[in-house]
């Protein structure tokens, strides 16, 4: 696993979420003793992992309530009962990288908190 993400990360196989978010200062492999996956960190405690189209994709923690995961994965958990101040905080920095139904769905949500 180690071997695959260094080399996608050598070759430059970045999601757009990835590309613009993550910043490559001290950048190193760790691996989380408890899941056992391994993945991309830097010295903002940033994370990349690989999805499953081989690409590294940024993980992203929210901050309010712990949410964590890929970008998707964070937008499906909004649409089926996510913390209000996280889904805010999933339109304010990601908006450019969610699809323009679920920012409707998602700002309906909020409407009717």
């Amino acid at each position: 696993e180690a071997g695959a993400i260094l080399s996608a990360y050598g070759n430059g196989k970045l999601t757009s979420i990835a590309s613009k978010f993550f910043y490559a200062d001290e950048v190193r492999v760790c691996m989380n003793q408890n899941s056992g996956y391994v993945f991309l960190t830097n010295s903002e405690y940033q994370a990349l992992m690989l999805n499953d189209a081989g690409q590294l994709e940024l993980w992203i923690n929210l901050s309010y309530h712990g949410s964590e995961g890929f970008l998707e994965d964070l937008v499906d958990d909004a649409k089926s009962g996510m913390e209000l101040e996280d889904i805010e905080e999933l339109l304010e920095n990601y908006e450019d990288f969610i699809q323009d139904e679920d920012i409707k769905e998602l700002t309906k949500i909020i409407s009717n908190y």
